[in-house]
């Protein structure tokens, strides 16, 4: 099978961390020049945006990755849904582009896995109509159709195999 491994946007997370880390040199020199309140507000808001975008940029571990064993997106925090609990895959919205549906067999089997505030996420999305999981491809710069069609793929060779 095509595997598809989709890194974190480490660039854009590097760009942010220099502009988290420029404001809070402005928050220095806001506090150097008089205004000690403002200025230590701003180094302690973006001091903390530069820690967390610093740990998000250093991150090399791989967001997506779709192989033989499955469907792993880190963002979903259930590990990886094998393939046969893909039912199907929904092409993603003009709306929600960057979102990829998945339809599971079971979804509750990769509920059960989640924090209690994600199981209320979830269950927040199946009362808006959403799916339960969704692959979130925003900011990576990968091709939703070409995640699509993989995905298609792979379940329509199972599909063939498991019939023979």
């Amino acid at each position: 099978m095509e595997s598809i491994v989709i890194a974190p946007p480490r660039f854009r997370w590097a760009v942010g961390l220099l502009l988290a880390l420029g404001l809070v040199a402005a928050g220095v020199f806001v506090v150097l020049n008089g205004d000690e309140w403002a200025g230590w507000i701003g180094i302690v808001y973006f001091g903390g945006c530069a820690l967390v975008v610093g740990i998000q940029a250093a991150d090399a571990r791989p967001r997506i990755v779709i192989d033989e064993r499955g469907i792993f997106d880190r963002t979903l925090r259930v590990g990886v849904i094998e393939w046969e609990d893909v039912r199907d895959v929904h092409p993603p919205s003009a709306r929600y582009g960057h979102f990829v549906p998945l339809d599971l067999r079971d979804p509750d089997k990769y509920v059960r896995r989640l924090s209690p505030l994600m199981r209320r996420l979830v269950a927040m999305n199946r009362r808006a109509g959403f799916a339960d999981f969704s692959l979130n491809l925003a900011g990576t710069g990968a091709d939703p159709a070409r995640v699509v069609e993989v995905i298609r793929r792979e379940i329509a060779a199972r599909d063939g195999a498991a019939r023979v």
